[in-house]
């Protein structure tokens, strides 16, 4: 309970981390919507929030006309002027005019590893802007381009740039189509806002800027026949192609939006491997707290176990969902503060009450014993699919019953989906792989089982392998004195001998046998040793008559008496008794033998068979049974065989 109870406070402390940073909240900065609508118009437009990088020309900008006419090239130099203006510390110009040389002369002779203002010619004739007039197709076809089609039988092709890391665009090509009806002024427009486009990369995306809504800059689509040239477009191009420009954004950032906004969306790759590192490392002390405890039988009641297994899971995939928002995307949290944690806690609450009876009740009447192990595995994560599935379901109508047309819910049920296959799925091979193990234990057990069997074969065998060899070599020289004095004692002692050799020799193969059984092998061995010492040997067995039927090994007895004998009537020169008495107290079963011979030595008793005996018990019984000895108040040793009877 103390890993139950230690696991869910886990869970609730990620759960309500977001709380701890309460003042922040979506989409509202730092000062309370005094951000720069200059700065966040570069922001929504330059960065797409995948890295902190931006496409611009390191080298010189410079433009370099095809079959352009007169009134082209006027065009032209007339916007190279304005750009100049914005930039003043950037080189703009002709291509020619500033290398001396064409592109194409360039590579007509070769001059690729020169060098102009530290800047490599080919590089400055990569990076050139390619404006190329009664241009009804790109050189190269398969190179990546858009197309405006304009009124009047005009038409622009012009090429992607894409993200690069040198000093220039991949490739920056645009061709004018222009029919001989376009005015002059129109003419001039499309060529201006061709060259200002061509200086930046705008990404693609949903900007909440609609007050400009025609400015060159406004998005990543292209509209040279409807546009204005605006303030905030000024102020991107300016700031772009500014020395410091990183510099002075990160500032802006760090002003309007503080430290965490800013280190996510500056270095969004490493904060990102930052983040699932932490979530990992946490998983897993979700997993090490909570595995042993959930895939384990923790409640009586059953429905019980399959609400807190669920409970589990939803806090798990709530609380993380909620702090990998909550790190990774600073501005864009649903749920904040507390209010937050506690809408995910009572939703967690909820749906685990509801998943769990549907799944619990599905399981109980639906699943049967009959069923085979593969159909019933189906059945089981179909089932929690399905149980996950329908009131996610439900509750998803509901919401879009309740949503005023035109506004768009936030639900997201193929995430949810996903979730459900994935945890369906999940709970399938676990399963499986808790068969799997079961089946693996089963029959290690029967291994250990069939073992254990061997073993106590191996030890009766052993027991009836080792009648006394001097015994039988004491026995049969007394049936050779008696044969010439007392022929009845002779025939009485061979007959007990013979009686008890057939005992042996019968159960071979049988591991055990009745008290009744037992006793009278002991019979028959006391009367031959009582034909041996004759009046020196008195013996006396008490057996409960409710007793006679019970089972217990082979040879248990014998080896008590026969230590007896050797060890204590032998060695006396009083009157020798043994007593065995075997009786029940409580469950347990009690034999006990008791001699008055010489009392045993100190230690573990060496007679013979008693470690044979000890061997056949523990096999046998376990810890179940005992042998033990004593001296006082009276000679006995003893086996105890606990709730036996």
């Amino acid at each position: 309970m103390k890993r139950a109870i230690t696991l869910v406070l886990f869970l609730i402390l990620i759960l309500f981390f977001p709380g701890l940073d309460s003042h922040r909240s979506p989409n509202v900065s730092k000062k309370e919507n005094n951000t720069d609508p200059n700065w966040e118009y570069v922001k929504e437009r330059l960065f797409a929030g995948d890295h902190f990088y931006v496409n611009k020309y390191h080298t010189p900008i410079l433009f370099e006309m095809f079959r352009a006419t007169k009134e082209d090239s006027l065009a032209v130099s007339k916007v190279i002027k304005e750009i100049q203006g914005l930039l003043p510390n950037k080189k703009v110009g002709f291509f020619d005019d500033y290398m001396g040389m064409s592109s194409a002369e360039i590579r007509a002779v070769g001059k690729y590893d020169q060098e102009k203002d530290d800047y490599n010619y080919l590089d400055l004739a990569t990076a050139a802007i390619k404006l190329k007039f009664n241009c009804y197709a790109l050189d190269r076809i398969n190179e990546r381009h858009s197309q405006s089609p304009l009124k009047d039988g005009n038409q622009i092709l012009r090429t992607y740039k894409e993200v690069g890391y040198t000093r220039y665009f991949s490739s920056n090509t645009v061709c004018f189509s222009f029919s001989e009806s376009i005015s002059r002024q129109q003419r001039q427009s499309y060529i201006r806002y061709e060259m200002l486009r061509s200086l930046c990369d705008i990404r693609k995306g949903h900007h909440v800027n609609k007050k400009t809504k025609y400015s060159v800059y406004e998005s990543a689509a292209y509209t040279p026949d409807q546009y204005e040239f605006t303030s905030q477009d000024k102020f991107l191009l300016q700031k772009l192609y500014a020395p410091d420009f990183i510099d002075q954004f990160k500032s802006y950032l760090h002003d309007y939006y503080g430290f965490g906004y800013t280190l996510n969306f500056t270095n969004p790759i490493a904060i990102t491997s930052i983040v699932f590192t932490i979530l990992a490392i946490l998983f897993l002390g979700v997993v090490a707290l909570g595995g042993p405890f959930i895939l384990g039988t923790k409640f009586q009641n059953q429905y019980l176990n399959y609400c807190f297994t669920a409970f589990v899971i939803l806090m798990t995939v709530f609380g993380f969902n909620n702090l990998h928002s909550h790190l990774l995307y600073p501005n864009q949290i649903i749920f904040s503060g507390w209010q937050g944690g506690f809408a995910y806690l009572i939703l967690a609450v909820l749906s685990a009450l509801i998943i769990s009876f549907l799944l619990w009740i599905s399981e109980k009447y639906l699943i049967k014993e009959r069923y085979s192990f593969i159909y019933k595995l189906l059945l089981k994560a179909g089932l929690l699919y399905l149980s996950i599935i329908i009131p996610i379901n439900i509750y998803y109508l509901i919401i879009e019953w309740n949503t005023p047309d035109g506004v768009i819910s936030s639900g997201n049920f193929s995430a949810v989906n996903a979730l459900a296959f994935i945890l369906a799925l999940g709970r399938g091979v676990l399963i499986y792989l808790k068969r799997f193990s079961d089946n693996i234990i089963k029959e290690k057990d029967l291994e250990l089982s069939q073992l254990k069997e061997l073993q106590t074969q191996t030890a009766l065998k052993s027991l009836q392998a080792h009648i006394n060899p001097h015994f039988l070599y004491n026995s049969l020289n007394s049936i050779a004195e008696l044969v010439h004095t007392d022929r009845d004692k002779t025939e009485q002692m061979a007959l007990s001998l013979s009686d008890l050799f057939r005992y042996s020799i019968n159960r071979s193969s049988k591991k055990s046998s009745t008290l009744k059984e037992e006793v009278e092998m002991v019979k028959n061995y006391l009367e031959i040793e009582k034909i041996r010492f004759g009046d020196q040997l008195d013996y006396n067995i008490e057996v409960e008559h409710d007793l006679e039927n019970v089972e217990i090994p082979m040879f248990l007895i014998q080896p008590l008496i026969e230590n007896a004998v050797k060890h204590g009537i032998s060695k006396t020169e009083e009157k020798g008794i043994i007593k065995l008495k075997i009786e029940k107290q409580q469950h347990d079963l009690h034999i006990t033998v008791y001699d008055n011979g010489p009392s045993f030595p100190e230690g573990l008793v060496s007679g013979y068979g008693l470690q044979m005996i000890q061997d056949v018990l523990s096999l046998t019984y376990g810890d179940q049974a005992t042998l033990s000895w004593q001296n006082r108040p009276e000679k006995m040793i003893e086996i105890v065989i606990q709730k036996h009877l």
